[in-house]
């Protein structure tokens, strides 16, 4: 297909290349041709493997329903349920970009959104595509942090006023109500508009994404763009994106900046999202993660962003159409350190410079963190900051109670990490599957996105303690924190209730050394030393190494039988005592304890 030209008089830009064209109706592409909830794969620990559906009928107890019919299958009977490959529209909705912030509430749990606030009892983030806001305890997160290589610079969401200081409007744009309830945007009038939003600090390379709306119809005279303006060595060039209204899909237009060979994208009406990635070797524009346009880098700096529709003389009446603009976001790119002191007592920012700063992080919202150090409160914006790492304190997690499931489900390009987390399944409908997570609440995992639903089994689960231990007396590098917090280590717990069910604890961890044949210590272990201890209100009752049965090199979750009686309601101590060799008593076993859980397990209904 071949451009058509618009009637509107242009000034004389750079030269663009085209490709073919490219049908993208956004983010919200439904997973099947007919509208309907796409299939799933489940493994049963049968070992069968059927084609069917998560469901929970009239609210009821959840299950997989085959494809080939019979009776649904009770989801405690499951291993994994995955998306099915060869449904239409494959495992997952159409690529986005992933939201700047990664929180984690311990080892591989993450979850992806916008920062909202941190006080000093919550983390709040907005995630998915609705911006549902999730307020995690703060005491259960371990991390919150960019992502990785870049530093959030500035985030417009357009909900308040226009800031002054920022934007430079000369006629037609203002922030106001979006039609429904979509909140408010940025609205650019069809009859000549323009505005300048001045970026806080030059972005050298990085990327700006925004989301826009598409007519969806063609008026001969009318356009709007949005301009990026560098910096250049003989003054501004700029790289217009042309998002409506007198071309059937938008174009790429450059002034005194590098030429972009351009590929069609012929849109639906409605919402999209644009993302434009620069440095100084590339330029890369995209909507929906459908290339739009590629080129070399600009020679300058991105300086400000510019907002403007132009009308000829004889352009079609507008009839209430308008540019509306929402979630401007623009990062900065930066090359990532290591090496990093761990201080597990009290809050650190990492700085984007490599730096460390200690103290006690105070609050922090979309824009600035507040530390307090040695009595003085401290501002650092985000361009500064490449992530906050919280003090590690033991605090237990309220219940969660039903199947307990691992989620993974992709928030951006396929290739990049998904989110994960941990807890019961609570409910689920054609769009989501919920589950209860410790520390974050109900968290919905969307159903075209998700990669994998591992089923661990019926439980109700009390998170004794998210953080990361080091248990020895040496410096390893390959452990979290490197510097051992002892031989010894007890973590206080309150049960308001105490189950009539089995009870386990439930441990990941690494580097334990194992009671088994071939073991380095082996003969050590089965004489009663170098072992790490378990006890309950005093009591000893196990040890975490003849539950180990290979080196334990990477992270492997250890499930440790309560005996009855130990556990009490009320008040608890769980406590880990280490042990040294028989020829060298002061030897420890350096290990890392990542997760500590107490649950009490439920039997699985048979199989039909």
């Amino acid at each position: 297909m071949t451009a058509r030209t618009s009637s509107l008089p242009r000034p004389r830009f750079g030269l663009v290349a085209w490709g073919l064209v490219v049908i993208s109706a956004g983010a919200s592409a439904p997973p099947t041709q007919d509208g309907s909830p796409g299939g799933e794969v489940a493994e049963l620990r049968d070992g069968r493997r059927l084609t069917g559906r998560l469901i929970a009928p009239d609210g009821g107890p959840i299950a997989f329903e085959p494809g080939t019919g019979g009776d649904p299958i009770p989801v405690e009977r499951l291993l994994e349920v995955r998306p099915d490959a060869d449904r239409p529209g494959g495992a997952a909705g159409k690529p986005v970009e992933a939201p700047p912030f990664l929180l984690s509430t311990g080892l591989d749990r993450r979850l992806s959104g916008r920062l909202v606030s941190i006080d000093g009892e919550a983390v709040r983030l907005a995630i998915g595509p609705d911006g549902r806001e999730v307020s995690a305890d703060r005491r259960g997160v371990s991390s919150l942090v960019q992502r990785p290589g870049e530093a959030r610079v500035a985030a417009e969401s357009f909900e308040g006023d226009l800031d002054a200081e920022r934007w430079s409007i000369r006629t037609g744009v203002e922030a106001a109500p979006s039609p429904g309830d979509e909140g408010r945007a940025l609205t650019i009038s069809p009859d000549e508009a323009e505005a300048r939003y001045r970026l806080p600090e030059p972005i050298e390379a990085g990327r700006v994404e925004l989301s826009f709306t598409w007519g969806g119809r063609e008026l001969a005279g009318r356009r709007w763009s949005v301009d990026l303006v560098f910096d250049g060595p003989l003054g501004e060039e700029i790289t217009r994106v042309v998002l409506g209204w007198a071309d059937p899909f938008p174009s790429v237009e450059s002034r005194g900046g590098p030429e972009i060979v351009v590929q069609p994208l012929v849109l639906e009406p409605g919402w999209h999202r644009l993302s434009a990635r620069f440095g100084p070797d590339r330029t890369l524009l995209a909507i929906d993660g459908d290339q739009l346009g590629r080129g070399a880098g600009p020679r300058g700096a991105l300086i400000a962003l510019r907002f403007r529709s132009e009308p000829a003389r004889d352009a079609e009446p507008a009839n209430g159409l308008q540019g509306r603009v929402d979630d401007l976001l623009a990062v900065r790119s930066f090359e990532p350190t290591s090496g990093f002191e761990v201080e597990p007592g009290q809050d650190e920012l990492r700085l984007v410079s490599g730096d460390q700063v200690w103290g006690e992080v105070v609050s922090a919202d979309e824009d600035r963190v507040r530390l307090l150090v040695l009595d003085r409160e401290l501002d650092f914006s985000w361009s500064e900051v490449a992530g906050l790492y919280f003090r590690r304190e033991p605090f237990p997690s309220g219940p969660v109670d039903g199947p307990i499931a691992r989620a993974e489900w992709e928030v951006g390009d396929p290739d990049s990490r998904p989110d994960r987390v941990e807890g019961a399944i609570v409910g689920l409908d054609d769009g989501e599957i919920r589950l209860a997570v410790p520390y974050l609440g109900t968290i919905p995992v969307p159903r075209d996105r998700f990669r994998r639903l591992e089923i661990l089994g019926r439980a109700r689960q009390v998170v004794l303690d998210p953080h990361a231990r080091h248990l020895g007396d040496q410096l390893m590098p390959e452990l979290d924190p490197p510097l051992p917090d002892g031989d010894r280590y007890e973590i206080p717990f309150t049960l308001d209730t105490l189950p009539d069910r089995p009870a386990a604890l439930v441990i990941d961890a690494v580097q334990v050394e194992g009671d088994y044949d071939g073991g380095r210590f082996v003969e050590d272990l089965r004489n009663g030393f170098l072992k790490t201890t378990l006890a309950l209100n005093g009591e000893e009752f196990d040890d975490l190494n003849r539950h180990v049965e290979d080196a334990n090199r990477s992270p492997s979750r250890l499930r440790i039988p309560v005996p009855p009686g130990l556990l009490s309601e009320g008040e608890n101590v769980l406590a880990f005592r280490q042990l040294g060799r028989e020829k060298e008593k002061e030897y420890r076993d350096d290990l890392g304890l990542l997760r500590v859980a107490l649950e009490w397990t439920e039997e699985a209904p048979e199989s039909p």
